[in-house]
């Protein structure tokens, strides 16, 4: 948020109040009036939340923008393993790289990524 759309130089005020948990901030913003803050687009797309979608050099974080890397203020979660994964984890991985998988994933607000190998 800073590095984005504050500036590095800007301090915080006294009044300032710094929220740790997604919920608890996105109830503030809903209930405060001219309140900012930064949370995942997946929240705010699954939950169909009623909040302004800030754009940053005038390109909206989309699921598009964000997919393409148009939109740079992005959060990547990733899922690792093990290089001998129990049967379990292959087929989650399995799962989750499906067609039925990514659907899921992308029902759920989040931007399926391919996956990458690391040796």
């Amino acid at each position: 948020m800073r590095k984005y759309y504050l500036g590095g130089d800007l301090k915080n005020s006294l009044e300032a109040v710094v929220f740790r948990k997604e919920g608890e901030l996105i109830e503030a913003i809903q209930s405060t009036p001219y309140s900012i803050g930064s949370f995942s687009l997946a929240n705010a797309i699954s939950n169909k939340l009623p909040v302004n979608r800030l754009s940053l050099n005038g390109v909206e974080p989309t699921r598009e923008n964000v997919k393409t890397g148009k939109y740079p203020m992005v959060r990547t979660i990733s899922i690792l393993w093990h290089k001998k994964p129990s049967e379990a984890t292959q087929a989650l991985i399995k799962y989750i790289s499906s067609p039925p998988g990514i659907n899921a994933i992308e029902e759920s607000g989040f931007i399926f990524v391919t996956p990458s190998a690391k040796n």
